[in-house]
């Protein structure tokens, strides 16, 4: 199934089209919906898209612009599982217009909604900051059009801005990574219960990378000719530049963190995308680190990201990545990583690594780019099927109407 969208000035359709995997058949398009904002422009509208937890939901979750001292509305359009509209609400929230900021969103089911929320009006601006560090967060609980609130989230004056949501049958849980000085990078990560039975906080713990992690990472020459000056990052023991790209939660309860190193620089009217290091860190159920394993790559782009980053998957407590790599990676000494997209070195290639629930890292070659005849992945366009089935979509840089799919299953 494909979502697609168009936009004129005051209005958004979204339109939904059916693909045959086999025969790569495509269903005749068919308009789910279409959203206005009270008459305002559309762009001024933030939309989300969201899967329920039991599946039987997909919901578009959209703000109505309004002044900046009204109350903030958002509004959550529910349809089933085959995209036939169930339901509508409008929420209100206590924030006005200028001060709420929605960081993080759980959808239940058709009817339910968790929300982590923040006021960032205070926040400093400035990462390396003296200034107090204040996000305001609340955990609200969005039912039947009503706005209730169930918890305020202290980040006692660390850089709290990676944060997932996750919903057990007991708990309310938030997952993620925080910062002591540098805005954008990692000191640790962040581990917060909250009770739905007792309606209260259960636990709230900040734990510091081990001196291990932070080591193994700057004894890597490569990342300060990368990143330009780390001195201020290896002195505050943190991470630079890493991203949290999402929470999966183990048959034991434990979880997985997937985080990636990357950034922009730019320089001369162009834009170098840096995509680096993948990060995995798994949390005990109680939100301990059990250990921290980095996946080193380098498939930065010029000018351009389509082909940057990975696409993954979550089988049996294991994860699974893909990627624009270089097959030299997979025999060097570990002392260098080689560019994916190197024109002085070739091995340009897509890589297989798995990590699993003990840490243990496995990369191998899946295709290089002289079998596919110059055909290149796009992680961000690629998509997967059925659990342990992903469909690859492949173009070739030169001409990118030329495109190819490639069904990639694990065994």
């Amino acid at each position: 199934m494909h979502i697609s969208a168009s936009s004129d000035k005051l209005s958004r359709a979204f339109f939904m089209t059916a693909i045959d995997l086999d025969s790569f058949k495509l269903s005749q398009k068919r308009k789910i919906a279409n959203v206005t904002v009270n008459g305002e422009k559309i762009n001024k509208s933030s939309m989300s898209l969201l899967v329920s937890k039991d599946t039987s939901a997909v919901v578009f979750f959209y703000s109505i612009p309004g002044k900046k001292d009204a109350l903030k509305k958002y509004n959550l359009l529910v349809f089933d599982k085959n995209l036939k509209k169930i339901n509508e609400q409008v929420y209100e929230f206590e924030y006005p217009n200028k001060k709420l900021n929605i960081r993080s969103g759980y959808l239940l089911n058709s009817n339910e909604m968790i929300l982590l929320t923040a006021d960032l009006s205070s926040l400093p601006v400035r990462d390396f900051t003296k200034k107090e560090i204040q996000y305001n967060y609340k955990i609200v609980h969005l039912i039947d059009g009503k706005v209730k609130h169930l918890a305020d989230v202290k980040n006692d004056n660390k850089w709290l801005h990676n944060i997932e949501i996750q919903v057990t049958d007991d708990n309310i849980e938030l997952i993620g990574f925080y910062a002591e000085k540098g805005k954008y990078d990692f000191h640790g990560t962040f581990f917060y219960s909250f009770s739905k039975a007792e309606k209260t906080e259960k636990k709230s713990v900040f734990t510091p990378f081990d001196d291990a992690t932070i080591d193994s990472y700057f004894k890597d020459t490569q990342n300060s000719l990368k990143l330009g000056s780390v001195k201020k990052q290896q002195k505050n023991r943190e991470l630079p530049k890493f991203v949290l790209v999402d929470v999966k939660k183990n048959s034991d309860g434990s979880h997985f963190l997937i985080a990636e190193q990357r950034y922009t620089i730019s320089s001369n009217y162009s834009i170098n995308f840096i995509y680096l290091k993948t990060l995995v860190v798994k949390l005990s159920p109680q939100g301990d680190i059990v250990w921290s394993k980095f996946i080193d790559k380098d498939n930065s782009k010029l000018n351009t990201w389509i082909y940057s980053g990975f696409i993954y998957e979550h089988i049996n407590d294991t994860l699974y990545f893909l990627y624009n790599g270089n097959s030299n990676n997979l025999k060097n000494d570990g002392k260098k990583t080689f560019k994916s997209f190197s024109k002085l070195v070739k091995g340009e290639s897509i890589i297989l690594a798995k990590v699993d629930t003990s840490g243990n890292l496995e990369r191998n070659l899946v295709v290089n780019s002289e079998t596919l005849s110059g055909y290149r992945m796009r992680p961000g366009l690629s998509s997967l099927t059925d659990q342990g089935k992903i469909l690859l979509f492949c173009q070739k840089p030169s001409n990118v109407k030329n495109q190819r799919f490639i069904s990639f299953e694990f065994e």
